[in-house]
């Protein structure tokens, strides 16, 4: 009897859910407050914030894959975490934010 334990996020999908979560977040600071540029990359106070988001996105992806692995173990599974996952968690960090301001 084999009794593998099978994880519900595969390195490959890791990797692609870092990749989009930096794509997601470095536009957001992109166009962040009209000013459509990377200059915030050069101020270290900023590195923590986008750090922030990052693993917040990250996060969101993370459990989006584990919700979705229930349900669908293939590509659906996948593309959902991948891209909305993000999208919701960044949102609810945004309006958390808002709330506390």
């Amino acid at each position: 009897m084999n009794t593998q334990k099978q994880d519900f996020v595969s390195n490959k999908e890791v990797l692609g859910f870092i990749l989009f979560s930096a794509l997601l977040v470095a536009f957001l600071f992109y166009i962040d407050e009209g000013n459509y540029s990377f200059e915030w990359a050069l101020r270290p106070d900023h590195i923590p914030i986008f750090l922030i988001y990052l693993i917040v996105a990250l996060a969101g992806q993370v459990i989006t894959a584990r919700i979705f692995w229930l349900f669908d173990k293939g590509v659906l599974k996948t593309l959902v975490s991948t891209f909305v996952g993000p999208f919701v968690s960044v949102a609810i960090l945004i309006v958390f934010f808002y709330a506390i301001r």
